[in-house]
């Protein structure tokens, strides 16, 4: 619900949660949770918590809730 997807290739097995904005990515096999952010990434057997603002590029990832990282 309100989540917005732009310029992005998600999938396959992924999970997006509500209020999330991906912006300019590629993820795979992987879960975001509610109300994050994540930009210019390209991602893959990844988590990412809730409230969470991810700007980078990794393979693999594991970030908790209410954590920003910027690369």
């Amino acid at each position: 619900e309100n989540t917005c997807i732009k310029n992005s290739v998600i999938g396959p097995y992924v999970s997006v949660g509500a209020e999330t904005t991906l912006e300019d990515c590629v993820i795979q096999n992987s879960i975001i949770q509610n109300n994050s952010i994540v930009k210019k990434a390209i991602i893959r057997d990844s988590m990412i918590g809730n409230n969470a603002h991810y700007s980078g590029r990794y393979k693999d990832l594991s970030i908790g809730d209410y954590t920003s990282i910027k690369e």
